[in-house]
């Protein structure tokens, strides 16, 4: 995770995480003027991701500094979803995820527009935790690309920010600037974190899902390819509270999609009695009429 600019004198180092070979690091740096409160902290053994469960200004946060492997490597994106899993408070993850959510967008040239393994397991994970590539939601469809590769010879997007959706109101701005002292450009974020803590809403299954037919197969489905993916991957207990994660996101997807639905045809049905009450208006037929007080 990039904090820029360093200002001497006025960042601490709340904590790193070093490989054993000198490829491999990250660090979390925390402004001395910050109210943080350094609660726990997870590392990966080799190297790639720290997690930080902290405290700034009341709201509990999860920050986590990533170096994604420079290979196809899904169980790693697997691994760091049980870890966040069960996290606490709101998510912000930043640094070289080492890979592209887009091949379309996020390459200058992309041969393959299919999503490497890793790139699915971190897609599968965004969902089932409710994260969002900031950036990506802020320039839609813009191409940017903060690193060069000199070996293929390409440019791509493989540093980003994912967020809990919570805090998407919160963030100011969030752009890539010069790549001044690495061969990647930097990337800053600026959240503005309310003084006290959002109130905490607590997430209760809607039982009348159950009496839905799709919602019962889409489930099935979901539950089918999670246990098949994941089941001998971790400890029961681990699986488990990733399990929990999972379908609580897959619930809420679906229950996206329905409302969503619902929404377009009640527009749909909006914008069928306006042309039907503007013909109305020009030649009053009975029959006009009557349709449109049916529907």
């Amino acid at each position: 995770m990039v904090v820029w600019p360093l200002e001497q004198g006025r960042l601490e180092m709340a904590t790193r995480n070093d490989s054993v070979g000198a490829e491999r690091g990250v660090a979390l740096l925390i402004n001395k003027n910050l109210r943080f409160q350094l609660n726990t902290v997870q590392k990966d053994i080799s190297g790639r991701f720290i997690l930080v469960d902290c405290t700034i200004n009341r709201n509990r946060l999860t920050l986590a500094s990533i170096y994604g492997p420079n290979i196809d490597d899904p169980i790693f994106f697997n691994k760091l979803t049980m870890k966040l899993a069960s996290a606490e408070g709101q998510c912000i993850l930043g640094g070289d995820f080492n890979l592209v959510l887009n091949p379309l967008l996020d390459r200058s040239a992309p041969k393959n527009t299919t999503l490497s393994k890793s790139a699915t397991a971190l897609h599968q994970g965004m969902n089932e935790l409710g994260l969002k590539d900031v950036w990506r939601l802020q320039n839609p469809g813009k191409k940017e690309f903060p690193f060069y590769s000199n070996v293929h010879n390409t440019y791509s997007r493989i540093d980003f920010f994912l967020t809990s959706q919570t805090l998407l109101p919160h963030i100011k701005t969030c752009l890539y600037l010069a790549a001044t002292l690495s061969d990647h450009n930097a990337l800053m974020m600026e959240v503005s974190m309310p003084q006290e803590g959002p109130t905490a809403h607590r997430w209760r299954f809607k039982t009348f899902l159950l009496k839905d037919p799709d919602f019962v197969n889409y489930m099935n489905d979901k539950l089918d390819i999670y246990l098949e993916t994941n089941l001998n991957t971790a400890s029961h207990s681990v699986v488990w509270e990733t399990l929990k994660a999972y379908m609580r996101g897959n619930i809420i997807s679906y229950l996206s999609h329905k409302n969503k639905q619902k929404r377009d045809q009640l527009l749909q049905l909006e914008h069928e009695i306006k042309i039907l009450e503007t013909q109305h208006d020009k030649e009053p037929i009975e029959h006009v009429s009557e349709y449109v007080i049916n529907e």
